[in-house]
């Protein structure tokens, strides 16, 4: 029978014969899990996602002829400066492929516009118009899905 993840404890992974480098290995292959979990759970969540207001946020991107994104720090290897200057990773691959998409379903010119947002003011730029939408990482709760809605599935 297998233990469940959240009640392993140091105790068992050397009961199953793991010395300190496996231990540290499979730690660390958790807490990336988690992050990437944490991460795909809030990954895309967009202010008031409901049809109408989607719409009326992809009309001020396209009047303004750019789309404003709202992202985090680095934290590689989703989001990253690469050694030329270049953002790079994950989220920023997928803000661009939905700034791609966006322009296919709109026939027009999109230039994206990141704006740098802290754990601390990231709702409050999202909620002040400040971007049309947020892509980083932010944990799904009944409490911030009365602020924002959350794109399903929260994973690409």
């Amino acid at each position: 029978r297998r233990a469940n993840p959240r009640q392993l404890t140091f105790t068992h992974f050397f009961s199953e014969g793991l010395n300190m480098h496996q231990v540290c290995a499979v730690l660390e292959f958790l807490s990336v899990r988690r992050t990437l979990l944490r991460l795909s759970l809030g990954l895309l969540a967009l202010l008031g996602w409901s049809v109408a207001q989607a719409e009326v946020l992809l009309e001020r991107a396209v009047s303004r002829g750019s789309l404003s994104v709202c992202t985090g720090e680095e934290f590689p290897p989703f989001k990253f400066i690469d050694a030329e200057g270049n953002h790079s990773g994950l989220i920023y691959d997928l803000v661009l492929d939905l700034q791609h998409q966006l322009q296919q379903a709109t026939g027009k010119d999109l230039g994206l516009q990141l704006v740098l947002v802290t754990p601390v003011n990231r709702l409050a730029f999202l909620n002040q118009g400040r971007c049309e939408l947020l892509v980083t990482s932010l944990l799904d709760t009944p409490s911030r899905r009365r602020e924002v809605d959350f794109v399903e599935p929260g994973y690409y």
